[in-house]
């Protein structure tokens, strides 16, 4: 992720008063969780009563505790506010569409990206729209995107590469709408490049594009909405990455383009391409996530979760598209962070598994894990 905070957690690995592991956290037993996301090192949910929790690091305000002199680790959730309809977690912000459509914001703003006007930092949720028709909302890199009702987007924050949608600037630091009459039924952030699927199931990318990631045959950068070259291919579901990109065929059938150096793509002797490729493996899937630079992953029809790519912290190095929940776990929800997963079942439990090291597995620990644990507990 483009400028991962890690390094600047706490001087002496987690050794200092705000970094304690050990926070007083809600009862979540019996919980049941109706939406997920990860985000760079921190992961949030909310429940069917539309609570939201977030737990991970909390260097900028990503987890929306409201104090500045918050832990800046919560290994476990905490509360953030009510009434969420989706939630997703970016780099090292997050946002969600409130039940009367609007839409809040709170984490690092360095670039604009809570879309309240400013460029400061927030640990607490602010408004970037009171009330509106807003159903859908995406936290990339340093930029938001929200999707409203009608099929019509807003972005907002870093525009360097045109990744809002229109002629590209240093910043946005209210929404504004991306300059097309294509109307859309999802959109996913990446780092530095945006990502739709049109409700006439075409693939539009705009944004950063130096590894290919648009999908368009070139290796330049777009400040409007451009469709990707898949010929005769209809999509219903694309995940923005950092330098690649994912999407999935109306018939299952997954693809990828971009930077595939270390097996991000799934396409066997394919190192980088600028036009979508198919995963290999004739996987049928239902969805796709991609999680930082080096990997990808997807939800089978089964609803085993498989990835590819590289990432240690999930036993993937150069892998090949393979299972990765060591049990054949079915999942209706799938989402992956910088280093991590986190994956919601059809009845309700929410479960994250990887790197831990930032508490972003919300298991009261800081410790990796190689299988899904319940969030929690």
């Amino acid at each position: 992720m483009a400028e991962a905070r890690w390094p600047v957690f706490c001087a002496a690995i987690f050794a200092v008063a705000g970094c304690e592991t050990n926070p007083v956290a809600p009862d979540l037993s019996g919980v049941e969780w109706t939406d997920v996301t990860a985000g760079g090192f921190h992961s949030c949910g909310i429940s069917r009563e539309g609570n939201a929790f977030c737990w991970g690091s909390n260097t900028a305000g990503q987890l929306g505790t409201g104090s500045e002199i918050a832990q800046v680790l919560r290994p476990q959730p905490v509360s953030v506010s009510a009434l969420f309809s989706d939630i997703d977690a970016g780099l090292a912000h997050t946002c969600a569409v409130t039940e009367a459509g609007g839409v809040l914001c709170w984490g690092d703003n360095e670039f604009g990206q809570l879309g309240n006007g400013t460029d400061e930092d927030e640990f607490a949720p602010v408004t970037v729209v009171q009330e509106g028709s807003f159903v859908a909302v995406s936290a990339g890199g340093n930029h938001t995107c929200a999707l409203d009702r009608a099929g019509r987007l807003a972005c907002w924050g870093r525009n360097t590469n045109g990744q809002l949608g229109r002629a590209a600037s240093e910043m946005e630091t209210i929404p504004r709408p991306v300059e097309t009459d294509v109307r859309f039924g999802s959109v996913s952030a990446g780092g530095s490049h945006t990502c739709a699927v049109s409700i006439d199931a075409l693939v539009y990318c705009w944004g950063a594009n130096q590894a290919g990631q648009l999908g368009v045959g070139s290796a330049s950068d777009a400040s409007f909405p451009q469709a990707a070259e898949a010929a005769f291919l209809a999509f219903r579901r694309v995940a923005a990455g950092f330098g690649h990109t994912c999407a999935v065929t109306l018939q299952g059938g997954p693809m990828c383009w971009g930077n595939g150096g270390v097996g991000q793509l799934g396409a066997e002797g394919i190192t980088s391409v600028r036009t979508p490729v198919e995963v290999a493996g004739s996987l049928n899937v239902k969805d796709v996530t991609i999680g930082g630079e080096s990997w990808s992953c997807a939800i089978l029809g089964t609803g085993e979760p498989w990835c590819w790519g590289s990432n240690r912290s999930l036993g993937l190095e150069d892998s090949a598209p393979v299972s990765v929940s060591g049990d054949g776990l079915a999942l209706v929800r799938l989402e992956a962070g910088d280093r991590h997963l986190c994956g919601l079942t059809g009845d309700g439990v929410l479960l994250c598994w990887g790197r831990g090291a930032a508490g972003q597995l919300g298991v009261g620990s800081r410790a990796d894990a190689l299988l899904p644990q319940r969030v929690g507990e």
